[in-house]
């Protein structure tokens, strides 16, 4: 782990990151930067079991701690192996967060480097579940697991509904409305070949010439296209040489924030992707465009 964050910071890539209303050199991303996306993007019964079952997991191991003696085994900070597997996931979980008080880590947009953590946040869950399953429910199983499906249901459906855009997901603590205030949402690049396959289905001309304001990459998004129909499309890199304009509101140059963007009068908006009420990606279209 220590090699990996190190070897992330010899980036030298003129990164900026969105957040809080305010553009941040990659390397001066504020340390609770990723701890918002963490808590804005899990599921609020996760939040609140996994903070039930760590409280249980560090109780434990504080009165362990204050009462252990020397030659005394059952006063060990863990009995067994499975006490020493909530430890490990206490330490896998909470060191690679202290990574985040040091401001010149490296930082994309998102928690992608943190990715690795989330089966650590799932097992402290799981502990949970297995404190309430023998507190409340004991050998009622039928109701333990009625409860578990009760609140998997809901992200289940919401990912089946929203596929492919499962990483736009946010709970329910943040109004949609301001997530564009906090933060950059389609730091991936998702919805570039959604519009260009919107473009093409709701146009018969063969020479469809696209244009970009962000750092979308829609050369990489057109390669995702099939072959006979992305020949259709030219990317262009100007505003006055395009038909049509992909704004996935994401600009890593710093430049634009999501509110700040602008067009020519010369473009009508034409689609706009969403999810639940968040805006992705808007597509405007030249008004003289036949």
């Amino acid at each position: 782990l220590y090699l990996i964050f190190n070897s992330l910071n010899d980036h030298f890539l003129p990164i900026h990151i969105f957040f809080n209303n305010n553009f941040f050199y990659f390397k001066t991303v504020p340390w609770y930067y990723h701890l918002q996306w963490i808590f804005y993007t899990t599921p609020l019964p996760h939040i609140l079991l996994f903070l039930l079952g760590l409280f249980f997991i560090l109780k434990r191991f504080f009165f362990r701690l204050i009462k252990i003696e020397k030659n005394i085994s059952y006063h060990d900070l863990w009995r067994g192996n499975k006490e020493a597997i909530d430890f490990i996931v206490i330490l896998f979980l909470f060191v690679p967060l202290l990574f985040l008080i040091d401001s010149k880590k490296v930082s994309y947009g998102g928690w992608r480097h943190f990715f690795f953590i989330f089966p650590f946040i799932i097992i402290i869950i799981c502990y949970s579940l297995y404190r309430i399953k023998i507190f409340i429910y004991k050998k009622k199983k039928i109701y333990f697991f009625t409860t578990f499906l009760i609140l998997l249901t809901p992200s289940f459906l919401w990912m089946i509904k929203n596929h492919p855009y499962q990483d736009f997901y946010f709970n329910l603590l943040i109004n949609h409305k301001n997530i564009k205030n906090k933060f950059e949402v389609d730091y991936f690049g998702t919805s570039g070949k959604p519009a260009l396959e919107y473009i093409l289905d709701n146009n018969n001309n063969n020479n469809l010439l696209v244009y970009s304001p962000n750092t979308l990459d829609l050369n990489l998004s057109l390669q995702l296209i099939n072959k006979t129909r992305r020949k259709r499309i030219s990317i262009k890199g100007k505003e006055s040489e395009a038909d049509f304009i992909i704004n996935n509101y994401y600009d890593w140059r710093g430049k634009l924030k999501p509110d700040e963007y602008v067009f020519s009068k010369d473009f009508n908006l034409f689609y706009e992707l969403k999810i639940d009420d968040l805006v992705i990606n808007s597509i405007y279209k030249r008004r003289s465009f036949k």
